[in-house]
Protein backbone atom coordinates (compact mmCIF):
# COMPACT_ATOMS: atom_id res chain seq x y z
CA UNK A 1 0.00 0.00 0.00
CA UNK A 2 1.01 3.24 -1.10
CA UNK A 3 2.03 6.21 1.46
CA UNK A 4 -0.01 9.11 0.13
CA UNK A 5 0.97 11.10 2.96
CA UNK A 6 4.56 11.03 3.04
CA UNK A 7 5.51 10.75 -0.06
CA UNK A 8 2.60 11.29 -2.50
CA UNK A 9 2.40 9.92 -5.99
CA UNK A 10 0.13 10.77 -9.26
CA UNK A 11 -2.12 7.79 -9.79
CA UNK A 12 -1.48 6.05 -13.37
CA UNK A 13 -4.13 8.73 -15.34
CA UNK A 14 -2.64 11.71 -14.40
CA UNK A 15 1.10 10.21 -15.01
CA UNK A 16 -0.35 8.68 -18.59
CA UNK A 17 -1.72 12.54 -19.02
CA UNK A 18 1.75 13.55 -18.57
CA UNK A 19 3.56 11.30 -20.70
CA UNK A 20 0.67 11.60 -23.86
CA UNK A 21 1.45 15.60 -23.35
CA UNK A 22 5.12 15.15 -23.60
CA UNK A 23 4.62 13.30 -26.62
CA UNK A 24 2.74 16.18 -28.33
CA UNK A 25 2.39 19.29 -26.45
CA UNK A 26 1.13 21.84 -28.89
CA UNK A 27 -1.27 19.62 -30.85
CA UNK A 28 -2.96 18.77 -27.27
CA UNK A 29 -3.21 22.16 -26.07
CA UNK A 30 -2.62 21.39 -22.70
CA UNK A 31 -4.03 20.16 -19.64
CA UNK A 32 -6.26 22.05 -16.90
CA UNK A 33 -4.71 20.59 -13.64
CA UNK A 34 -7.14 20.91 -10.62
CA UNK A 35 -5.88 20.44 -7.80
CA UNK A 36 -4.21 22.81 -4.58
CA UNK A 37 -0.65 23.75 -4.76
CA UNK A 38 1.27 20.78 -2.58
CA UNK A 39 4.22 18.58 -2.96
CA UNK A 40 1.50 16.26 -5.34
CA UNK A 41 1.23 18.99 -7.65
CA UNK A 42 4.95 19.39 -7.90
CA UNK A 43 5.37 15.70 -8.43
CA UNK A 44 3.10 15.60 -11.42
CA UNK A 45 4.88 18.69 -12.93
CA UNK A 46 8.23 16.79 -12.31
CA UNK A 47 6.58 13.79 -13.91
CA UNK A 48 5.84 16.28 -17.09
CA UNK A 49 9.26 17.86 -17.13
CA UNK A 50 11.37 14.39 -17.17
CA UNK A 51 9.46 13.51 -19.95
CA UNK A 52 10.17 16.70 -22.28
CA UNK A 53 13.38 17.30 -24.08
CA UNK A 54 16.18 19.09 -21.69
CA UNK A 55 15.99 21.97 -23.88
CA UNK A 56 12.10 22.72 -23.64
CA UNK A 57 11.20 26.37 -22.16
CA UNK A 58 8.79 26.44 -19.42
CA UNK A 59 8.00 29.92 -18.90
CA UNK A 60 5.05 30.86 -15.83
CA UNK A 61 2.66 33.62 -17.01
CA UNK A 62 1.89 36.31 -14.13
CA UNK A 63 -1.74 36.48 -12.67
CA UNK A 64 -2.29 40.15 -14.38
CA UNK A 65 0.35 39.98 -17.14
CA UNK A 66 -0.52 42.85 -20.09
CA UNK A 67 -0.16 42.59 -23.41
CA UNK A 68 3.14 43.67 -23.27
CA UNK A 69 4.61 41.21 -21.21
CA UNK A 70 2.48 38.61 -23.18
CA UNK A 71 2.91 39.26 -26.86
CA UNK A 72 5.83 41.50 -26.93
CA UNK A 73 6.16 45.55 -27.88
CA UNK A 74 8.56 48.45 -28.23
CA UNK A 75 11.93 48.15 -26.26
CA UNK A 76 11.67 51.75 -24.69
CA UNK A 77 15.72 51.49 -24.11
CA UNK A 78 17.14 50.02 -27.47
CA UNK A 79 14.69 52.20 -29.20
CA UNK A 80 16.02 55.38 -27.75
CA UNK A 81 19.55 54.61 -28.74
CA UNK A 82 19.43 53.20 -32.22
CA UNK A 83 16.66 56.16 -33.12
CA UNK A 84 14.47 53.41 -34.75
CA UNK A 85 11.64 51.13 -33.27
CA UNK A 86 13.72 47.79 -31.69
CA UNK A 87 10.92 45.03 -31.15
CA UNK A 88 11.02 42.88 -27.68
CA UNK A 89 10.06 39.38 -27.50
CA UNK A 90 7.03 38.64 -25.34
CA UNK A 91 6.24 35.73 -22.89
CA UNK A 92 4.57 33.39 -25.82
CA UNK A 93 7.25 34.05 -28.51
CA UNK A 94 9.56 33.22 -26.13
CA UNK A 95 8.24 29.96 -24.89
CA UNK A 96 7.91 28.32 -28.64
CA UNK A 97 8.25 24.80 -28.45
CA UNK A 98 7.46 24.66 -24.47
CA UNK A 99 5.34 24.99 -21.94
CA UNK A 100 3.33 27.42 -20.43
CA UNK A 101 2.59 27.46 -16.59
CA UNK A 102 -0.68 29.66 -15.85
CA UNK A 103 -0.89 29.69 -12.04
CA UNK A 104 -4.46 30.82 -10.25
CA UNK A 105 -5.94 29.65 -13.42
CA UNK A 106 -9.44 30.09 -11.86
CA UNK A 107 -8.58 34.17 -11.67
CA UNK A 108 -7.21 34.78 -14.81
CA UNK A 109 -8.57 37.79 -16.63
CA UNK A 110 -10.71 37.73 -19.93
CA UNK A 111 -7.86 39.63 -21.73
CA UNK A 112 -5.29 37.03 -20.52
CA UNK A 113 -7.64 34.73 -21.43
CA UNK A 114 -8.61 35.93 -24.88
CA UNK A 115 -4.19 36.20 -25.98
CA UNK A 116 -3.79 32.90 -24.47
CA UNK A 117 -6.66 31.04 -26.76
CA UNK A 118 -5.37 33.19 -29.72
CA UNK A 119 -2.10 31.68 -29.68
CA UNK A 120 -3.69 28.01 -28.76
CA UNK A 121 -6.06 28.50 -32.09
CA UNK A 122 -3.52 29.51 -34.30
CA UNK A 123 0.36 28.55 -32.57
CA UNK A 124 1.40 32.06 -33.76
CA UNK A 125 1.84 35.49 -32.27
CA UNK A 126 0.51 38.56 -33.92
CA UNK A 127 1.73 42.04 -32.57
CA UNK A 128 0.29 44.74 -34.33
CA UNK A 129 1.26 47.78 -31.53
CA UNK A 130 3.77 50.69 -31.07
CA UNK A 131 4.38 50.41 -34.85
CA UNK A 132 5.35 47.20 -35.28
CA UNK A 133 3.73 44.44 -37.45
CA UNK A 134 5.15 40.87 -36.59
CA UNK A 135 4.17 37.55 -36.66
CA UNK A 136 6.25 34.78 -34.28
CA UNK A 137 5.52 31.07 -34.10
CA UNK A 138 4.29 30.31 -30.57
CA UNK A 139 3.98 26.54 -30.58
CA UNK A 140 2.92 25.76 -26.90
CA UNK A 141 1.48 23.78 -24.77
CA UNK A 142 -0.61 25.64 -21.59
CA UNK A 143 -0.62 23.79 -18.32
CA UNK A 144 -3.48 25.67 -16.25
CA UNK A 145 -2.64 25.09 -12.70
CA UNK A 146 -6.59 25.95 -11.25
CA UNK A 147 -6.89 26.00 -7.38
CA UNK A 148 -10.18 26.68 -7.51
CA UNK A 149 -12.45 25.84 -4.68
CA UNK A 150 -15.95 24.43 -5.63
CA UNK A 151 -17.79 24.41 -8.96
CA UNK A 152 -18.12 28.91 -8.00
CA UNK A 153 -14.59 28.99 -8.84
CA UNK A 154 -13.80 27.85 -12.27
CA UNK A 155 -11.26 28.62 -14.68
CA UNK A 156 -12.30 30.83 -18.32
CA UNK A 157 -13.97 28.39 -20.53
CA UNK A 158 -12.04 30.00 -23.51
CA UNK A 159 -9.27 27.96 -22.24
CA UNK A 160 -11.20 24.64 -20.94
CA UNK A 161 -12.40 24.41 -24.64
CA UNK A 162 -8.83 24.47 -25.52
CA UNK A 163 -7.17 21.77 -23.67
CA UNK A 164 -7.34 18.38 -24.39
CA UNK A 165 -7.19 16.68 -20.58
CA UNK A 166 -9.53 18.24 -17.77
CA UNK A 167 -7.85 16.62 -14.57
CA UNK A 168 -8.35 16.72 -10.86
CA UNK A 169 -5.10 15.71 -9.79
CA UNK A 170 -5.40 12.57 -7.45
CA UNK A 171 -2.87 10.82 -5.52
CA UNK A 172 -2.44 7.09 -5.93
CA UNK A 173 -4.21 4.90 -3.19
CA UNK A 174 -2.71 1.32 -3.70
CA UNK A 175 0.10 -0.75 -5.95
CA UNK A 176 -2.77 -0.97 -8.73
CA UNK A 177 -3.21 2.64 -9.11
CA UNK A 178 0.73 3.43 -9.37
CA UNK A 179 2.25 5.15 -12.29
CA UNK A 180 3.82 3.74 -15.44
CA UNK A 181 7.18 4.86 -15.23
CA UNK A 182 7.70 6.37 -18.82
CA UNK A 183 11.45 6.94 -19.67
CA UNK A 184 12.49 10.25 -21.59
CA UNK A 185 13.65 7.39 -24.62
CA UNK A 186 10.72 5.82 -24.82
CA UNK A 187 8.82 9.22 -24.81
CA UNK A 188 11.09 10.78 -27.69
CA UNK A 189 10.61 7.41 -29.69
CA UNK A 190 6.87 8.19 -29.34
CA UNK A 191 7.00 12.06 -30.62
CA UNK A 192 9.20 10.80 -33.32
CA UNK A 193 7.15 7.95 -34.44
CA UNK A 194 3.84 10.29 -34.02
CA UNK A 195 3.85 12.01 -37.31
CA UNK A 196 3.29 8.45 -39.63
CA UNK A 197 0.52 7.35 -36.95
CA UNK A 198 -2.48 6.97 -38.84
CA UNK A 199 -6.28 7.22 -37.23
CA UNK A 200 -8.90 4.96 -39.33
CA UNK A 201 -12.07 6.24 -40.20
CA UNK A 202 -13.96 4.00 -38.11
CA UNK A 203 -12.18 5.62 -34.52
CA UNK A 204 -12.70 8.80 -36.35
CA UNK A 205 -16.50 8.23 -36.55
CA UNK A 206 -16.79 6.04 -33.42
CA UNK A 207 -15.36 9.31 -31.44
CA UNK A 208 -17.74 11.63 -32.76
CA UNK A 209 -20.80 10.01 -32.40
CA UNK A 210 -19.37 9.16 -28.94
CA UNK A 211 -18.96 13.16 -28.39
CA UNK A 212 -22.85 13.69 -29.70
CA UNK A 213 -24.18 11.03 -27.26
CA UNK A 214 -22.82 12.24 -24.13
CA UNK A 215 -23.58 15.62 -24.98
CA UNK A 216 -19.97 17.21 -25.75
CA UNK A 217 -21.21 20.64 -27.10
CA UNK A 218 -17.61 21.50 -28.73
CA UNK A 219 -16.63 20.67 -31.86
CA UNK A 220 -12.83 20.97 -30.58
CA UNK A 221 -13.27 17.96 -28.46
CA UNK A 222 -13.73 14.99 -31.19
CA UNK A 223 -10.31 16.54 -32.95
CA UNK A 224 -8.33 16.98 -29.30
CA UNK A 225 -9.67 13.07 -28.81
CA UNK A 226 -8.11 11.76 -32.27
CA UNK A 227 -5.14 13.75 -31.09
CA UNK A 228 -4.81 11.66 -27.86
CA UNK A 229 -5.53 8.48 -29.50
CA UNK A 230 -2.58 9.59 -32.33
CA UNK A 231 -0.52 10.17 -28.96
CA UNK A 232 -1.30 6.94 -26.94
CA UNK A 233 -0.74 4.56 -30.18
CA UNK A 234 2.61 6.60 -30.69
CA UNK A 235 3.63 5.92 -26.79
CA UNK A 236 2.41 2.25 -27.52
CA UNK A 237 4.91 1.57 -30.50
CA UNK A 238 2.38 1.40 -33.32
CA UNK A 239 1.83 2.91 -36.01
CA UNK A 240 -2.36 2.76 -36.61
CA UNK A 241 -4.75 3.36 -33.19
CA UNK A 242 -6.93 0.98 -32.40
CA UNK A 243 -9.68 0.61 -30.40
CA UNK A 244 -8.09 0.11 -26.66
CA UNK A 245 -6.48 3.91 -27.95
CA UNK A 246 -10.01 5.50 -28.80
CA UNK A 247 -11.64 3.91 -25.37
CA UNK A 248 -8.57 6.11 -23.92
CA UNK A 249 -9.10 8.92 -25.36
CA UNK A 250 -13.09 8.84 -25.03
CA UNK A 251 -12.14 8.22 -21.31
CA UNK A 252 -9.85 11.71 -20.40
CA UNK A 253 -11.19 13.50 -23.09
CA UNK A 254 -14.93 13.66 -23.40
CA UNK A 255 -15.98 11.85 -20.19
CA UNK A 256 -14.79 15.45 -18.03
CA UNK A 257 -16.82 17.56 -20.99
CA UNK A 258 -20.20 15.38 -20.85
CA UNK A 259 -23.71 17.18 -20.17
CA UNK A 260 -26.09 14.02 -20.47
CA UNK A 261 -26.40 10.30 -19.95
CA UNK A 262 -27.52 8.70 -23.39
CA UNK A 263 -31.04 7.96 -23.84
CA UNK A 264 -31.88 4.14 -23.50
CA UNK A 265 -32.49 2.09 -26.32
CA UNK A 266 -35.92 2.01 -27.82
CA UNK A 267 -37.82 -1.10 -27.05
CA UNK A 268 -38.95 -3.31 -30.14
CA UNK A 269 -42.52 -3.58 -30.13
CA UNK A 270 -44.82 -6.56 -31.82
CA UNK A 271 -46.24 -3.82 -34.03
CA UNK A 272 -43.96 -5.73 -36.56
CA UNK A 273 -45.22 -5.55 -40.41
CA UNK A 274 -46.13 -8.99 -41.74
CA UNK A 275 -43.51 -10.87 -43.98
CA UNK A 276 -43.41 -10.29 -47.66
CA UNK A 277 -45.42 -12.55 -49.28
CA UNK A 278 -43.48 -15.17 -51.27
CA UNK A 279 -42.95 -14.21 -54.75
CA UNK A 280 -43.85 -16.24 -57.72
CA UNK A 281 -41.55 -19.51 -58.78
CA UNK A 282 -41.79 -18.39 -62.12
CA UNK A 283 -38.92 -16.10 -61.90
CA UNK A 284 -35.77 -17.19 -64.38
CA UNK A 285 -33.13 -18.82 -62.71
CA UNK A 286 -30.45 -17.14 -65.11
CA UNK A 287 -31.59 -14.04 -63.10
CA UNK A 288 -30.37 -15.70 -59.55
CA UNK A 289 -27.48 -14.88 -58.58
CA UNK A 290 -25.12 -18.16 -57.75
CA UNK A 291 -25.16 -19.52 -54.21
CA UNK A 292 -21.01 -18.95 -54.14
CA UNK A 293 -21.87 -14.93 -54.25
CA UNK A 294 -24.86 -15.46 -51.66
CA UNK A 295 -23.76 -16.97 -48.89
CA UNK A 296 -20.49 -14.67 -49.94
CA UNK A 297 -22.43 -11.62 -49.29
CA UNK A 298 -24.45 -12.95 -46.26
CA UNK A 299 -21.07 -13.73 -44.28
CA UNK A 300 -19.49 -10.26 -45.22
CA UNK A 301 -22.32 -7.77 -44.73
CA UNK A 302 -23.48 -8.05 -41.41
CA UNK A 303 -19.78 -7.85 -40.10
CA UNK A 304 -18.77 -4.68 -42.13
CA UNK A 305 -22.46 -3.12 -41.44
CA UNK A 306 -22.27 -4.17 -37.04
CA UNK A 307 -18.65 -3.02 -36.63
CA UNK A 308 -18.67 0.53 -36.31
CA UNK A 309 -22.08 0.34 -34.44
CA UNK A 310 -20.03 -1.98 -32.25
CA UNK A 311 -17.28 0.55 -31.59
CA UNK A 312 -19.88 3.22 -30.83
CA UNK A 313 -21.41 1.63 -28.17
CA UNK A 314 -17.66 0.11 -26.60
CA UNK A 315 -16.79 3.54 -26.41
CA UNK A 316 -20.12 5.09 -24.67
CA UNK A 317 -19.39 2.64 -22.35
CA UNK A 318 -15.62 3.50 -21.81
CA UNK A 319 -17.17 6.99 -21.27
CA UNK A 320 -19.68 6.05 -18.60
CA UNK A 321 -16.57 3.92 -16.56
CA UNK A 322 -14.93 6.96 -16.51
CA UNK A 323 -17.75 9.33 -15.00
CA UNK A 324 -17.47 9.58 -11.49
CA UNK A 325 -20.77 7.65 -9.75
CA UNK A 326 -22.03 11.00 -8.28
CA UNK A 327 -21.56 12.78 -11.71
CA UNK A 328 -23.41 10.45 -13.79
CA UNK A 329 -26.39 10.33 -11.05
CA UNK A 330 -26.33 14.02 -11.52
CA UNK A 331 -26.48 14.11 -14.93
CA UNK A 332 -29.64 11.46 -14.88
CA UNK A 333 -31.38 13.72 -12.87
CA UNK A 334 -30.60 16.59 -15.05
CA UNK A 335 -28.35 18.62 -12.89
CA UNK A 336 -25.66 18.59 -14.67
CA UNK A 337 -22.39 20.94 -13.55
CA UNK A 338 -22.70 23.98 -15.83
CA UNK A 339 -21.52 27.54 -15.87
CA UNK A 340 -22.99 29.27 -12.92
CA UNK A 341 -24.56 32.67 -13.51
CA UNK A 342 -23.29 35.56 -10.74
CA UNK A 343 -25.99 35.84 -7.76
CA UNK A 344 -28.67 38.53 -8.25
CA UNK A 345 -27.23 42.01 -7.14
CA UNK A 346 -24.65 43.79 -7.46
CA UNK A 347 -21.96 42.68 -5.36
CA UNK A 348 -18.03 42.02 -6.40
CA UNK A 349 -19.07 43.55 -10.08
CA UNK A 350 -16.37 45.30 -11.49
CA UNK A 351 -16.80 48.98 -12.23
CA UNK A 352 -14.20 51.53 -13.62
CA UNK A 353 -12.46 54.17 -11.42
CA UNK A 354 -10.69 56.88 -11.77
CA UNK A 355 -7.51 56.63 -9.88
CA UNK A 356 -8.81 53.85 -7.06
CA UNK A 357 -8.96 49.99 -7.56
CA UNK A 358 -6.14 47.72 -9.04
CA UNK A 359 -4.34 48.60 -11.90
CA UNK A 360 -5.26 46.78 -15.21
CA UNK A 361 -3.58 48.71 -17.97
CA UNK A 362 -3.51 52.05 -19.53
CA UNK A 363 -5.08 53.99 -21.96
CA UNK A 364 -4.54 57.31 -24.19
CA UNK A 365 -5.90 59.99 -22.62
CA UNK A 366 -4.24 63.53 -20.62
CA UNK A 367 -3.79 63.12 -17.32
CA UNK A 368 -6.77 65.07 -15.58
CA UNK A 369 -9.28 65.14 -13.07
CA UNK A 370 -7.03 62.97 -11.22
CA UNK A 371 -5.85 60.84 -13.53
CA UNK A 372 -2.27 58.86 -13.46
CA UNK A 373 0.16 59.36 -16.02
CA UNK A 374 2.03 56.93 -17.23
CA UNK A 375 5.52 57.25 -17.78
CA UNK A 376 6.88 53.96 -19.56
CA UNK A 377 4.06 54.33 -21.96
CA UNK A 378 3.26 57.67 -22.76
CA UNK A 379 7.49 56.98 -23.75
CA UNK A 380 6.92 54.32 -25.65
CA UNK A 381 4.21 55.84 -27.67
CA UNK A 382 6.58 58.84 -28.35
CA UNK A 383 9.84 56.77 -29.28
CA UNK A 384 8.61 55.56 -32.87
CA UNK A 385 8.16 59.11 -33.86
CA UNK A 386 11.42 61.01 -32.17
CA UNK A 387 13.53 60.54 -35.86
CA UNK A 388 10.73 62.42 -37.61
CA UNK A 389 9.98 65.04 -34.77
CA UNK A 390 13.63 65.81 -34.50
CA UNK A 391 14.06 66.51 -38.14
CA UNK A 392 10.91 68.87 -38.20
CA UNK A 393 12.84 70.79 -35.72
CA UNK A 394 15.71 71.17 -37.15
CA UNK A 395 18.50 69.13 -35.54
CA UNK A 396 18.32 66.54 -32.25
CA UNK A 397 17.62 67.88 -29.32
CA UNK A 398 15.73 66.04 -26.48
CA UNK A 399 12.77 63.22 -26.30
CA UNK A 400 9.52 65.15 -27.95
CA UNK A 401 6.66 64.09 -26.10
CA UNK A 402 3.79 65.42 -27.63
CA UNK A 403 -0.06 65.20 -26.53
CA UNK A 404 -1.32 62.63 -28.10
CA UNK A 405 1.74 60.17 -27.13
CA UNK A 406 0.25 60.79 -23.37
CA UNK A 407 -1.44 57.55 -21.98
CA UNK A 408 -2.94 57.30 -18.49
CA UNK A 409 -3.71 54.41 -15.93
CA UNK A 410 -6.67 52.09 -15.77
CA UNK A 411 -8.01 51.31 -12.57
CA UNK A 412 -11.09 48.54 -11.58
CA UNK A 413 -12.38 47.81 -8.36
CA UNK A 414 -15.05 45.40 -6.88
CA UNK A 415 -18.61 46.86 -6.12
CA UNK A 416 -19.21 46.98 -2.73
CA UNK A 417 -22.82 46.06 -1.44
CA UNK A 418 -24.28 46.63 2.20
CA UNK A 419 -26.98 44.43 3.61
CA UNK A 420 -28.59 45.69 7.15
CA UNK A 421 -30.55 43.28 9.17
CA UNK A 422 -32.94 44.73 11.40
CA UNK A 423 -34.09 42.08 14.21
CA UNK A 424 -37.20 43.11 16.54
CA UNK A 425 -35.35 42.44 19.51
CA UNK A 426 -38.83 42.56 21.53
CA UNK A 427 -40.81 39.94 22.95
CA UNK A 428 -40.80 35.87 24.26
CA UNK A 429 -38.98 35.11 21.02
CA UNK A 430 -36.60 37.41 20.29
CA UNK A 431 -33.47 35.32 21.23
CA UNK A 432 -34.69 32.91 18.70
CA UNK A 433 -34.84 35.92 15.83
CA UNK A 434 -31.79 36.96 17.11
CA UNK A 435 -30.31 33.38 16.43
CA UNK A 436 -31.68 33.40 13.01
CA UNK A 437 -30.03 36.68 12.18
CA UNK A 438 -26.80 35.15 13.45
CA UNK A 439 -27.09 32.33 11.19
CA UNK A 440 -27.97 34.50 8.37
CA UNK A 441 -25.43 36.88 8.50
CA UNK A 442 -22.77 33.81 9.20
CA UNK A 443 -23.98 32.15 6.02
CA UNK A 444 -23.63 35.22 4.06
CA UNK A 445 -20.12 36.09 5.27
CA UNK A 446 -18.73 32.37 4.54
CA UNK A 447 -19.96 32.64 0.64
CA UNK A 448 -19.05 36.74 0.58
CA UNK A 449 -15.34 35.15 1.24
CA UNK A 450 -15.45 32.32 -0.48
CA UNK A 451 -16.93 33.60 -4.01
CA UNK A 452 -15.64 37.53 -3.48
CA UNK A 453 -12.96 37.57 -1.05
CA UNK A 454 -14.85 40.28 0.55
CA UNK A 455 -16.36 40.94 4.52
CA UNK A 456 -19.71 40.98 6.41
CA UNK A 457 -20.76 42.20 9.53
CA UNK A 458 -23.05 42.47 12.45
CA UNK A 459 -24.03 45.52 14.11
CA UNK A 460 -26.36 44.89 17.26
CA UNK A 461 -29.20 47.63 17.86
CA UNK A 462 -30.66 48.03 21.27
CA UNK A 463 -32.08 50.60 23.35
CA UNK A 464 -32.10 53.83 22.42
CA UNK A 465 -30.16 53.10 18.77
CA UNK A 466 -33.30 51.70 17.57
CA UNK A 467 -34.89 55.70 17.12
CA UNK A 468 -31.57 56.21 14.73
CA UNK A 469 -32.06 54.06 11.44
CA UNK A 470 -30.55 57.16 9.44
CA UNK A 471 -27.25 57.30 11.56
CA UNK A 472 -27.19 53.50 12.09
CA UNK A 473 -27.04 52.80 8.30
CA UNK A 474 -24.86 55.36 7.58
CA UNK A 475 -22.17 53.65 10.12
CA UNK A 476 -23.15 50.34 8.10
CA UNK A 477 -21.90 51.99 5.15
CA UNK A 478 -18.91 53.62 6.11
CA UNK A 479 -17.77 50.08 7.69
CA UNK A 480 -18.47 47.94 4.69
CA UNK A 481 -17.02 50.86 2.64
CA UNK A 482 -13.17 50.15 5.11
CA UNK A 483 -13.84 46.60 4.53
CA UNK A 484 -14.24 46.18 0.76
Amino acid sequence: MLDTLTSPVPNADAALVAALLAVDPAGLGGVALRAPAGPLRDAWLALLREGLPASTPMHRVPLHATDSALLGGLDLAATLHAGRPVAQLGLLARCDGGVLLLAMAERVGAGVASQLSAVLDTQVVALERDGLTQRRPARVALVALDEGDGDEEQMPATLLDRVAFHLPLQAAASEDDAPVDWTRAEIADARARLAQVVVPESVVQALCAASLVWGVNSMRAPLLAVRVARAAAALSGMDEAEEVHASLAARLVLAPRATRVPAPPAEETDDTPPPAEAQAPEQDATDAPPPEAQSDGQDNTPDDEAAPGALDDRLIEAVRAAIPPGLLAALQMGQARQARAAAAGRSGALMKNQNRGRPVGTRRAEPRSGARLHILETLRAAAPWQRLRQQQAGGPQRIQVRREDFHVVRFRQRRPTTTLFVVDASGSAALHRLAEAKGAVGGGAGVSWRRLRTAAAAHPLAGARQTQPGRTARRWRHAAGRRH
